[in-house]
């Protein structure tokens, strides 16, 4: 039969370092969820503010064409050429049909336009998408200029980030339970010679005494 000991059976500076690695662990823990959090906001925003002056640059280029719109002479703009490397760049009509594209990313998905900021998922990839509203000058149409990223470099280093809080608070923990206990040995070291001589002392032998 097993016997099962006791939370208060367990050894004093145990049961200390039991303690502090509980509350250390639960301190590591929401750090590193906080830290996660702000890391994958700080990253986002960044792809977010380029998405932003990438539309804003393209924007320039855009001109009515046919009921729609087209790009204006994109070869002519370094700024345009600098960005469709890594940026698919599209006029979509109304109902979301491509109308001109400056995408070198042919794998970049076309979304269905909704102003603002989106994250699409296709598959295992991850793609951030931003929306503008175009309008022609004298009519009511329209149509959407829309820039889309991969998230696979943020995602990454995220992957990353995730691989060091898993290695590093196992050992964090690791090494603080060592020094935990080395601490609660040296701390309680007094009270155990106090429990030692208090038990040497008995009716035959009364000439031991504990120490201030």
């Amino acid at each position: 039969m097993v016997t099962r000991l006791r939370p208060a059976q367990l050894p004093l500076r145990l049961r200390l370092t039991l303690w502090y690695l509980l509350a250390l662990g639960l301190i590591l823990l929401l750090s590193g969820l906080l830290l996660y959090w702000q890391v994958q906001r700080g990253l986002l925003s960044q792809v977010d503010t380029g998405l932003q002056l990438a539309a804003a640059q393209a924007a320039a280029n855009v001109t009515p064409w046919n009921d729609g719109f087209t790009f204006q002479n994109p070869d002519g703009s370094p700024a345009l050429a600098r960005l469709r490397e890594d940026i698919a760049i599209r006029l979509l009509s109304e109902d979301g049909t491509v109308s001109d594209s400056l995408s070198r990313a042919a794998e970049a998905p076309v979304v269905v336009p909704t102003a603002g900021y989106g994250t699409h998922t296709d598959g295992d990839d991850s793609w951030r998408v931003y929306n503008e509203r175009l309008h022609l000058p004298v009519t009511s149409a329209g149509g959407w200029l829309q820039v889309t990223q991969s998230l696979e470099s943020m995602e990454q280093t995220l992957l990353l980030l995730r691989l060091q809080l898993l290695w590093g608070v196992p050992l964090a923990l690791l090494l603080a339970g060592a020094g935990g206990y080395f601490v609660a040995s040296r701390a309680l070291l007094p009270i155990d010679r106090i429990t030692r001589t208090a038990q040497s002392i008995n009716a035959s032998d009364l000439s031991r005494r504990i120490d201030h």
